[in-house]
C-alpha cells in the first residue's frame, strides 16, 4: 500500500525518473499540447505545481524515482518544488512491467484530454514507435495504431492525419538534404 512521503524528508530528496518510465518520460515531453502554458501568468506555476500528486518508489533515504506524476503540464523535472508536492511511496517490490504499464497510463490520460488536432500526423508517428506493444494491444486491440483509428479517436477525417503525416515526411526529407549539403560544401573547404 503506498503511503505519502514526510514533510521533512521532501526538503532533503533527491529525484530521478524511474528507468521503467523514462520511455513515457520523455514520450511526454515531446508532446504537443492544446494550450501554450507559457502564455499564463508566472504565479501559475505554483498554483499549477503546489500538491501536485507524483508516484515513487524510494531508492533510499534521500533519494526517489517517480514514475507517474510527471505527465502533467506543470511538471519540471529540474524546477520543481517538492516541499510542495504530494508524493506518494510505493513498495520497492512493484514489478517493472507495473511501472511501465502505470507510466504510460499517466501520460496516456493526460494526452488523450490535450493533444492538438494541427499534430494528429506527428502523434500518430510518435505512439506507433514509443509505445510498448503490450500497451498498444491494450488500448487499440492491435499491436499498431491505424491511421483511421486515430480518426475515429479524434474525430477527424483519416486523410487530415495522412497530409499531416506526409507534410512532416517531407520536412524531414528537406532537413535530411540540407545536412547533406552542408556536408558537401564542408567537405570541398577541407580540400
Amino acid at each position: 500500500m503506498p503511503y505519502l512521503l514526510a514533510q521533512r524528508n521532501k526538503k532533503k530528496v533527491t529525484v530521478r525518473i524511474h528507468e521503467f518510465a523514462k520511455p513515457a518520460f520523455e514520450f511526454s515531453q515531446k508532446l504537443h499540447r492544446q494550450f501554450d502554458i507559457n502564455e499564463l501568468n508566472t504565479k501559475a506555476d505554483n498554483l499549477f505545481q503546489k500538491h501536485q500528486t507524483l508516484h515513487a518508489i524510494k531508492i533510499s533515504p534521500s533519494e526517489i524515482e517517480l514514475f507517474s506524476g510527471f505527465e502533467h503540464l506543470y511538471f519540471d523535472l529540474t524546477r520543481m518544488d517538492y516541499s510542495e508536492s504530494n508524493i506518494l511511496i510505493y513498495s520497492s517490490e512493484i514489478s517493472p512491467a507495473e511501472i511501465e504499464l502505470l507510466s504510460w497510463r499517466g501520460v496516456l490520460l493526460s494526452l488523450l484530454s490535450s493533444i492538438r488536432s494541427d499534430s494528429l500526423g506527428c502523434l500518430f508517428e510518435e505512439i506507433n514507435q514509443c509505445l510498448p506493444k503490450s500497451i498498444m494491444q491494450t488500448l487499440f486491440g492491435k499491436a499498431h495504431l491505424s491511421e483511421q483509428k486515430l480518426a475515429d479517436m479524434s474525430s477527424k477525417g483519416r486523410t487530415t492525419i495522412a497530409k499531416q503525416r506526409s507534410h512532416i515526411k517531407k520536412e524531414k526529407i528537406e532537413m535530411e538534404m540540407k545536412v547533406e549539403e552542408n556536408r558537401s560544401i564542408f567537405a570541398e573547404l577541407i580540400e
